[in-house]
């Protein structure tokens, strides 16, 4: 039983392989003829024209809806941006206000906490 699925993959595959060598000789020309030997077959074209071909090729990868949606991403992306940086730049702002509240709190106190205070008339402490 397994000699012969055994064999029988050994034939599969020995098929898969003639097949392909048929595609690559088609592919190359008849066996035996060298590119260039003067066959009349068409010209071998060059590594710039080949480039030029492959990049056109993919410059027609996406197409164009699918590129005017990845416009409208990157518009929409790039107005985040500005939102986040100014959100960014408002917290900043808040922590910077913060820092001065806490000082000012505490010179204030200081300010009513002071001996000074007591020999007024009218302290402002009374006031407040």
């Amino acid at each position: 039983r397994l000699r012969g699925f055994v064999a029988e993959e050994q034939r599969a595959a020995s098929g898969r392989a003639g097949k392909a060598l048929r595609v690559l000789q088609g592919a190359a020309g008849t066996p035996g003829e060298t590119p260039g030997d003067g066959s009349g077959g068409p010209p071998r074209k060059t590594k710039e024209q080949l480039e030029a071909e492959f990049w056109e090729r993919m410059s027609n990868v996406v197409g164009p809806k699918t590129y005017r949606v990845w416009g409208a991403l990157e518009r929409n992306l790039a107005r985040y941006h500005r939102l986040l940086a100014a959100r960014q730049g408002a917290l900043g702002d808040t922590h910077r206000l913060q820092g001065q509240n806490v000082e000012l709190r505490a010179l204030l106190n200081q300010y009513l906490s002071s001996k000074i205070n007591e020999e007024l008339q009218v302290p402002p402490t009374q006031v407040i």
